[in-house]
């Protein structure tokens, strides 16, 4: 990694006081320095960190953590002691990174199934404002009785075609008992709606109330 800028905030992150301290405690620093007028945590921390430094490994995107001291010994101990804290630093910020992720993933997924579930009471509050089947619904016991909903329907239909085709059937057959004459006078019994014998009806009556009247006059 060629950015300088990477190298820097890394080698900011290692100097912290939280990332070293374990260091100090975990070798026991304080004690193994004493000899040189180290007391405090506070002390072998400011040394500790003044032994740290950062290099880039060559066409990769590690770094590697050099310590620096007189006892090579303990320079590699110190260097793999900090190395590890730093990897597990960067494995709880990953792992704090991924955890925020999450939470917002599942927020906006809550979010997704209010609205989905507010829809779907509109959508049935309509369905059931219009009398509209949802054939097409995710519960299958619900679908079955959709499709036993509309099977009834449909049948009652064809029901009532069948009563007014008989009842049609039964009014020709009287209708073919009748003359031309009985069927224009009975037009209104027999609910028949013809416009040819609605008008043409009053001018047959008046017609026939005449001809009754000349044939009483002697005519």
């Amino acid at each position: 990694r060629s950015d300088a800028r990477f190298l820097m905030t890394q080698f900011e992150i290692i100097q912290r006081k939280e990332l070293l301290a374990p260091v100090v405690d975990k070798l026991d620093l304080v004690s193994r320095w004493s000899g040189d007028g180290v007391t405090t945590v506070d002390q072998a921390y400011r040394r500790l960190r003044s032994m740290i430094s950062l290099r880039e490994v060559r066409n990769t995107d590690l770094v590697e953590v050099v310590a620096t001291a007189r006892d090579p010994r303990e320079a590699a101990e110190i260097s793999n002691a900090v190395s590890e804290r730093y990897i597990d630093n960067r494995k709880n910020e990953v792992q704090s990174w991924v955890n925020k992720s999450l939470e917002s993933l599942e927020e906006e997924a809550e979010r997704q199934r209010q609205e989905v579930a507010a829809l779907r009471a509109k959508a049935a509050e309509i369905r059931e404002k219009y009398g509209i089947v949802d054939l097409l619904s995710d519960n299958v016991e619900s679908a079955q009785q959709a499709h036993q909903s509309v099977y009834v329907g449909l049948e009652q239909r064809v029901g009532n075609e069948r009563v007014r085709i008989e009842t049609l059937r039964k009014r020709l057959e009287e209708l073919s008992l009748l003359s031309d004459e009985q069927i224009m006078l009975s037009s209104s019994t027999l609910e028949i709606s013809d416009p040819t014998i609605t008008r043409i009806l009053p001018l047959y009556q008046q017609a026939h109330s005449e001809e009754t009247r000349l044939l009483h006059s002697g005519l």
